[in-house]
């Protein structure tokens, strides 16, 4: 198989039994010809695949599956889930050429949580948010309430 394209692989949020792995691209070719970061519009859905399991050995089957047809990409770039980062791992013994690229908003966040999380200061302030939230959400004050914290680094 070539090695012409490049990929980016980006998990849905599971709704239900059903989880997506969509799978979007664009040629090397392409990309060395922009003279500018890429955009949503610069790629094209490679694959949209639906699924009740998402491991590993699932997610290096859909990248091997997408690799047949396009070609074996370049890089792959993922927000680090642990079915990605199994299933890229697969993928790479067969294809030590692959890059695994961590997508900047997710590694940052993930960088700023595991500080934060070291830190009783920033503890100690998400539990006075959520003691807030619970105090004045029925009250006229309701529209201040903090928003909901997310424990996951997005």
């Amino acid at each position: 198989m070539p090695t012409t394209g490049s990929g980016l692989s980006i998990p849905t949020i599971q709704i239900g039994t059903i989880k997506v792995l969509i799978i979007l691209g664009i040629r090397r070719s392409k990309w060395l010809q922009l003279d500018r970061p890429l955009v949503l519009a610069d790629l094209e859905v490679l694959e949209l695949l639906p699924v009740e399991v998402s491991n590993g050995k699932v997610v290096c089957e859909q990248y091997f599956a997408v690799a047949q047809r396009t070609g074996v990409p370049q890089a792959i770039l993922s927000d680090q889930g642990s079915d990605l980062q199994s299933g890229l791992k697969l993928l790479q013994n067969k294809h030590p050429s692959v890059i695994g690229l961590s997508d900047v908003a997710h590694k940052g966040a993930l960088l700023l949580k595991k500080q934060l999380e070291a830190d009783d200061a920033w503890t100690a302030f998400k539990m006075r948010c959520g003691a807030t939230k619970a105090a004045i959400q029925q009250t006229p004050l309701a529209h201040l309430a903090p928003p909901k914290f997310k424990d996951k680094a997005r």
